[in-house]
C-alpha cells in the first residue's frame, strides 16, 4: 500500500548533510490511501530570485519574502497559490490539521524546516523563514485545493551572501543508526533499495538504549517520512504504514537512481524529533557474484570410478 507523495523533476543545486534545523511546527502530514501521487513540476528559471513561481501539475506557487533575506534573520513571507488559468487558489482543504505545509530544505540538504502558513483574508499565506546561511533555499508547498487532487508547488528563495562550497551528501548503507535531538534512532529497509520498486522504511526510536513507551501521534499521525533527492528534483512525503511500539513503517517508491536525503519526523514522549539518514539507491539490484565452479566427495579423497577411472 503506497501512502507517498511525489513530485519529480525539477532542477537545482544539491550538497553536503550536516547539522538539523528545524521549526517547532515540525511534524505534518495527508492520507491517501493506497494510491501514490505524482506531480510534474516545469523546471525553475536557471537564475534564483527572491520571489520564485514554480508549476506543479495545474498549481503555482508565488512566494514573497518583504524584505531581502538575510541569513539568521526571520523573514516574513507571502504564499500565493494559482491555478492553470492564473486564477488564485483560495479554498483549500484541511489535510493532516493544517490547510499548508511548506517545507523548506537548503541545497545541501543540511537545513530543514517544516512549517505550516496561516491564511489571511485576501486568500495568500503568512508565513517566517530563518535561513541560516546565504543560500538558495528551495521550497515545496504541500496542499489540497477543494475540489482538486493533492498537489505540490515547489519555489525558490535566495538569502543574500556567498553561499559555501557544495559538498556532496555521504551515504551510509542500511540499517544505519544515529542520535538526534536525544534520541537513538534507528532506519532499515525492509528490502534493498532500488529505483522504481516499492520499499518499506522502518524507524525505530529509543531513549537510554530502551525503545521508547510513548510515541505520541502529531498532526494526525506516529510519524511522517520526506524523502528529496540530492539535486533536490524529487520530492517524497509518505505516511505510517504500520508498525507498533517504537518501530514505525512507511512505504514509498523512489523513482530514480541517485543518492537520497530522509526525513523521520515524530513526537516521543511529547517531544519533537527529528532524524535524518543519506541513503544511495541504485537503478538496480547488483547480480550476486556467482560461486566458483567444483564439488568435491568426503574429505578430499580420491575416488576411483572403475576400471581407467578418474580422480575428482
Amino acid at each position: 500500500m503506497n501512502r507517498s507523495l511525489l513530485i519529480a523533476p525539477v532542477v537545482l543545486l544539491a550538497a553536503t548533510a550536516g547539522c538539523e534545523s528545524k521549526s517547532s511546527k515540525s511534524d505534518h502530514g495527508h492520507a491517501h490511501g493506497s494510491a501514490t501521487h505524482e506531480h510534474k513540476p516545469a523546471p525553475p528559471d536557471a537564475t534564483a530570485v527572491a520571489v520564485a513561481k514554480t508549476t506543479s501539475g495545474p498549481f503555482t506557487m508565488a512566494l514573497t519574502p518583504a524584505a531581502e533575506l538575510s541569513p539568521g534573520k526571520p523573514a516574513p513571507l507571502t504564499l500565493a497559490l494559482q491555478d492553470a488559468a492564473g486564477t488564485p487558489v483560495t479554498a483549500l482543504d484541511v489535510i493532516h490539521e493544517k490547510l499548508l505545509h511548506l517545507i523548506v530544505v537548503s541545497p545541501d540538504l543540511s537545513f530543514f524546516t517544516h512549517l505550516h502558513p496561516e491564511a489571511r483574508p485576501d486568500g495568500t499565506y503568512a508565513a517566517e523563514l530563518t535561513a541560516p546561511a546565504p543560500a538558495t533555499y528551495v521550497a515545496f508547498a504541500d496542499f489540497k485545493p477543494t475540489g482538486a487532487p493533492q498537489s505540490v508547488a515547489r519555489g525558490t528563495l535566495a538569502v543574500a551572501g556567498d553561499p559555501a562550497a557544495a559538498v556532496g551528501l555521504e551515504a551510509k548503507a542500511l540499517p544505519s543508526r544515529g542520535t538526534f535531538d536525544g534520541f537513538e534512532v534507528s532506519l532499515r529497509s525492509k528490502a534493498p533499495l532500488v529505483a522504481g520498486a516499492d520499499a518499506v522504511l522502518e524507524f525505530e526510536i529509543s531513549e537510554k538504549g530502551a525503545p521508547v513507551a510513548d510515541l505520541q501521534n502529531h498532526l494526525g499521525a506516529r510519524g511522517h517520512c520526506i524523502i528529496i533527492s540530492e539535486d533536490t528534483t524529487t520530492f517524497l512525503h509518505s505516511h505510517p504504514l504500520g508498525g507498533t511500539g517504537a518501530k514505525v513503517q512507511f512505504h514509498t517508491t523512489i523513482p530514480a537512481a541517485g543518492k537520497y536525503k530522509v526525513w523521520g519526523e515524530f513526537r516521543p514522549a511529547g517531544k519533537p524529533l527529528l532524524a535524518s539518514f543519506v541513503v544511495d539507491v541504485p537503478a538496480e539490484l547488483a547480480a550476486p557474484k556467482a560461486k566458483p565452479h567444483g564439488h568435491s566427495h568426503g574429505k578430499g579423497k580420491d575416488h576411483d570410478h572403475g576400471p581407467g577411472g578418474h580422480t575428482h
